[in-house]
């Protein structure tokens, strides 16, 4: 078999390419369909847009785009795409109350019969700059034998920085304290004890503030919550307003 020419080889593949059918009609390409924002502190707002483009020959429509969970928003996409032009779909990711490794997914429709549904993840690590371990506490409920009540609390940094514990503010001056540091710039223990008489009614909630070296998180917060049941009430019934017969017939 003799070799076949490189040019009309070359000719040949450029002349597929312009035969109708051989693009298709509805085609998209991310391109990022995961996005890994790194490390960002607890609170703040995380902003990306997925950017899209249409190598198809016919306009592709995004219906809807819906994320896994409310802390997700989309902020805007666009909804209708023309042939070898670029789409964009921006979300934002809500951080309050986060800790650890997040994954969140968002599912985007399209009118794409091979593409009906695509996923974008959107993920990363959220670090509390100042952990409080617990941040409430529940310390029990106060009856007549209660000789105190005890709990404590581990300041512990997540941060690159160093922590200082530059103060202390106890909710009241009777409270009993203690603080120790396990690890300098590191962790840091508040050991306190409340000792009768109990101050409050019901469900009584008190805090220790601490004071740092952080710039954006200067002052944090331990709660600690402690219930005192109402006192009984006794209805006493006075001698003089019964009646003196019905006090007979009772004696009868």
């Amino acid at each position: 078999m003799k070799n076949i020419n490189p040019v009309i080889l070359l000719l040949l593949f450029l002349t597929l390419l312009n035969i109708p059918g051989c693009t298709r009609p509805f085609a998209i390409q991310f391109e990022k369909e995961i996005h890994d924002f790194g490390v960002v502190e607890e609170g703040e707002k995380v902003n990306y847009t997925y950017i899209f483009k249409n190598n198809g020959t016919e306009p592709v429509t995004i219906r809807y785009v819906q994320p896994s969970c409310v802390c997700t928003r989309i902020l805007e996409w666009d909804k209708m795409v023309s042939p070898g032009t670029k789409g964009r779909i921006s979300v934002i990711l809500d951080t309050p109350r986060y800790n650890g490794d997040v994954v969140k997914l968002i599912d985007v429709k399209t009118n794409i019969p091979e593409q009906k549904s695509i996923r974008l993840t959107l993920k990363g690590r959220i670090i509390i700059p100042i952990e409080l371990i617990p941040l409430n506490s529940w310390l029990g409920e106060v009856n007549a034998e209660t000789e105190f009540l005890r709990g404590s609390v581990e300041i512990k940094n997540n941060a690159d920085t160093s922590l200082k514990i530059t103060g202390i503010i106890p909710p009241d001056n009777d409270i009993t304290y203690s603080f120790t540091i396990i690890e300098e710039d590191q962790r840091y223990k508040l050991d306190y004890i409340l000792y009768p008489p109990f101050k409050g009614k019901e469900k009584v909630e008190k805090k220790f503030t601490f004071k740092t070296n952080n710039e954006k998180n200067e002052y944090v917060s331990h709660k600690f919550f402690y219930y005192i049941p109402s006192a009984p009430v006794i209805h006493s019934l006075s001698f003089n307003s019964v009646n003196k017969s019905d006090t007979l017939d009772c004696i009868r």
